[in-house]
């Protein structure tokens, strides 16, 4: 139940901060007030944080992009090894038929 509301807080601040009319106002009066209110130092820290785990995000998208392809090489590899099997076994029993 804590996942779901946190996950519908986290849904709900993203669809308020990135609406397409008034996102923009938004995010410059929370820069604004987090620019007056919080620790320049803190302010460093968060972008440090941000930065890392977007870098962390995109990382981990590599890393399921390629097992991905992967798998799906794989996956063709078989697909035309058990197309070989069957044309194969189809054209013997052509032969033995005719």
């Amino acid at each position: 139940m804590n996942r779901f509301l946190l996950g519908a807080a986290i849904g709900a601040a993203l669809v308020y901060f990135f609406d397409v009319e008034h996102g923009p106002v938004r995010r410059q009066r929370a820069s604004d007030f987090a620019s007056q209110y919080i620790n320049s130092d803190t302010m460093d820290q968060a972008r440090q944080a941000g930065r890392s785990t977007m870098n962390q995000a995109r990382s981990l998208t590599n890393q399921v992009t390629n097992s991905l392809s992967n798998q799906v090489s794989q996956l063709r590899n078989r697909r035309s090894t058990t197309d070989d099997i069957v044309g194969a076994n189809s054209s013997t029993l052509t032969t033995a038929n005719s």
